[in-house]
């Protein structure tokens, strides 16, 4: 069986049967691989820091016969995105960040690795502006796609473009109004649940 390890960011986690978690990671090679992780729900779990959303890791897999891979083993990876979960307005950005990648990756896609990693790293650094990073993942997922050409005309059309050039990290420099952001993100999240489908955890951040 085929194992890899490789760097990776848990994008989805959910319990699967009794014991066990079935994970989404997000890997540097630009896949998504389920990943089953066998008693990551017992209290002595020694993976669990491997096992949670946000998680960002060295990941052992090693496929199996079912289709998934399943987790072999872990390291830390340098820098720690779970700080994020103690901030209820960085936790949903966050979520629907990893939702965005999670949907609109279906094949070797890098750079949307590589952005989602920043998303999550400039969340978790603290004082970033949410609304503008959630944009940029919805503006990323068309471009990275093959799919951009989007934007509006005039004053909106001009904010797309300064987030989707900000540098990585540095998106909440950009200035845009708040309401006029908000306006944007559901336009691309219409948009995206055509193409993608529907962003279920959206509906959580924008009333934040």
């Amino acid at each position: 069986m085929e194992e890899k390890q490789l760097g990776g960011i848990c994008i989805g986690a959910r319990v699967w049967r009794e014991n066990d978690k079935m994970l989404s990671v997000f890997c540097e090679d630009g896949f998504v691989y389920g990943v089953l992780a066998r008693g990551a729900l017992k209290p002595k779990y020694k993976l669990k820091f491997a096992a949670q959303l946000f998680s960002y890791c060295d990941y052992f897999l090693c496929e199996s016969k079912a289709g998934y891979y399943i987790l072999g083993g872990a390291t830390f990876g340098e820098l720690s995105l779970l700080g994020i979960s103690s901030d209820p307005d960085s936790y949903a950005a966050a979520c629907v960040a990893c939702e965005i990648a999670h949907k609109s990756v279906k094949s070797e896609n890098k750079a949307m690795y590589v952005q989602t990693l920043s998303a999550l790293g400039e969340l978790a650094g603290g004082g970033a502006r949410r609304d503008l990073i959630v944009l940029r993942m919805l503006i990323c997922a068309f471009e990275y796609n093959g799919l951009g050409g989007l934007f509006p005309q005039g004053e909106k059309g001009d904010i797309c473009k300064a987030v989707l050039f900000a540098e990585p990290g540095n998106v909440s420099d950009v200035c845009a109004e708040t309401n006029t952001v908000r306006q944007l993100i559901k336009a691309f999240a219409s948009k995206f649940a055509v193409q993608f489908g529907k962003l279920d955890s959206l509906e959580f951040f924008i009333g934040k």
